[in-house]
């Protein structure tokens, strides 16, 4: 999956309009960001690329950017 997919993903996650989520967005400073949130993240997570990350993993995330450092090789360019 490459970035823009996964920034579209995280922004249904998120009900947030298309294409306004970057990686340099602080967590905090997203609307929704909350523990349901996080949890139909790690559910899409599951689903699209079949990792289970662990949930303090996210929580310790501080921007988007971190996120996709979590996902590591399944995230391309």
């Amino acid at each position: 999956m490459k970035k823009v997919e996964f920034l579209a993903a995280f922004e249904e996650v998120l009900e947030a309009d298309p294409d306004t989520i970057t990686e340099s967005q602080k967590l905090a400073d997203l609307d929704g960001w909350d523990s349901l949130t996080i949890m139909a993240f790690i559910a899409m997570v599951d689903e699209k690329f079949g990792m289970n990350i662990p949930p303090p993993e996210i929580v310790n995330a501080k921007t988007v950017g971190d996120l996709v450092v979590l996902l590591g090789d399944s995230i391309s360019g």
